[in-house]
């Protein structure tokens, strides 16, 4: 029993009221209570269960649709559902459907650009190869296997398919990240070819350039000038011979004056033919008559230079600046170096005396330093004659180009043929140097680059492969 007692008052007496209720009765209570709960639980949560899949599936039926949609890559749509699908989804739908129609535009041009590409690439006069990372061939455009006289190879490794060891180490230079150029020759089909490669994202690209006719073009040349050269020779020898024993006989001063004109002449075509005969064994690169490794003093050659220069008829007149070192010690051809610095000073003096004439105010400057940063030499020459015109400067070092092109050959201001530059740079070449023209506020300045040889090579060796 459960007993309870409450004080009370009645009429202002205290009483105590006690009651008892059986414990058992009241456990029924309980246990009734408890099951009602459960039960009402229980079927709160099938209720919620129920009623959740039910919203669920209408949502998530609408999204699988979306998904077997995109998966089958065709155009997004929503399909007809039983139960209308919420506005949520809907925009989730023509989101995407808008998303795959971009995509779609996307590709579309993507393609048209890669076969435009392609239709360029075809049409280039050039071979084009393309690798990956791995070294397989991804793309090769039809001139390239009319140069290589293959098949199309897309998709094997290069190293298995060129025949080149030249090109195959200028591909695999380039997938290491150096850029390059190199000569390929194909011995037995007599084709020479260009090859250049360079690094990109993915791989590598190399060019390939049909450069059989310029080299079989290129080699007549040379032929012609070396046969025409020798062949000129005996003839005007002869011409001179014979005009120096009229001279000898003794003539009127009328013949006289024919004769040295002849002279004269003879001896310019003898300096031209001369000049062509040096630029063809620099361009052979195997002719070069001494060797490159003699030891010269870089200063007395200039020296021994301005001294000849100074002699020049139209010298006569022009102030020298000269700033030489003591001595300047230097491995190469002394009789080539010297007739690059004389070409350079003759074409000062000539170009000098052509602006001033018999007037004051021509200067030539011959200066020589030391650059310790190459290391090298530097030989300097400048003047302020008539200047190099600026449409002329990037063709100076051509040949049979000549600064001032409208310039008249008469009396003793005689112009040259435009093979002077074109002697002094191939001469520095030939010594792995260069020459530079320079910036200048009035006439012409030049500068000879000549750095120390290389070590544990010959010069000699290193001209052959300039060459």
């Amino acid at each position: 029993m459960l007993y309870v007692a409450r004080s009370v008052y009645v009429r202002g007496e205290p009483l105590v009221v006690r009651t008892a209720f059986p414990l058992a009765l009241l456990r029924d209570v309980l246990s009734a209570g408890r099951l009602s709960l459960g039960a009402a639980l229980l079927l709160a949560a099938a209720a919620s269960l129920f009623l959740g899949t039910l919203f669920l599936r209408q949502l998530v039926q609408p999204i699988q649709a979306l998904v077997k949609a995109v998966n089958k890559g065709g155009p997004i749509s929503l399909p007809p559902l039983p139960v209308r699908p919420s506005a949520e989804v809907q925009e989730l739908a023509l989101a995407l459907k808008n998303m795959a129609e971009r995509n779609e535009q996307i590709l579309q041009q993507l393609q048209e650009e890669r076969a435009y590409l392609e239709r360029i690439l075809a049409s280039l006069p050039v071979g084009v190869l393309v690798v990956n990372r791995e070294g397989k061939i991804r793309y090769e455009n039809p001139p390239l296997g009319k140069l290589l006289r293959m098949p199309s190879q897309k998709g094997h490794p290069f190293q298995g398919v060129l025949r080149s060891p030249e090109l195959v180490e200028l591909l695999e230079d380039a997938l290491r990240g150096r850029d390059g150029t190199c000569n390929v020759v194909l011995r037995e089909e007599q084709r020479f070819l260009l090859a250049q490669a360079v690094s990109v994202a993915g791989g590598a690209i190399a060019v390939l350039q049909d450069m059989t006719e310029r080299h079989l073009l290129e080699e007549s040349r040379k032929a012609f000038v070396a046969d025409a050269g020798h062949e000129l020779q005996t003839p005007l020898t002869i011409i001179r011979a014979a005009a120096e024993l009229l001279l000898e006989e003794g003539s009127s001063e009328n013949q006289r004056s024919y004769l040295e004109r002849i002279l004269e002449q003879q001896e310019r075509i003898s300096a031209l033919m001369d000049d062509l005969l040096l630029l063809s064994r620099l361009d052979s690169g195997t002719a070069v008559p001494l060797d490159l490794t003699e030891e010269v003093d870089l200063a007395e050659l200039c020296r021994v230079a301005r001294e000849e220069a100074a002699l020049h008829p139209l010298a006569e007149h022009l102030e020298w600046e000269v700033d030489l070192p003591e001595s300047a010690p230097f491995a190469g051809w002394s009789e080539g170096l010297l007739r690059c610095v004389t070409n350079l000073l003759d074409n000062a003096v000539k170009y000098t005396a052509g602006r001033f004439e018999a007037n004051p105010g021509g200067k030539v400057s011959l200066r020589m330093v030391r650059d310790d940063l190459l290391p090298a030499w530097r030989i300097a020459v400048a003047d302020n004659g008539i200047g190099i015109p600026e449409a002329m400067r990037h063709h100076i070092f051509e040949r049979f180009r000549r600064g001032d092109a409208s310039r008249v050959r008469n009396g003793k201001a005689k112009g040259g043929y435009g093979l002077g530059l074109a002697i002094v740079k191939r001469m520095a070449e030939l010594h792995g140097g260069s020459v530079l023209l320079e910036d200048s506020d009035e006439g012409a300045a030049f500068t000879i680059v000549l750095p120390d040889p290389p070590s544990g090579a010959s010069q000699r060796e290193e001209a052959a492969k300039r060459g």
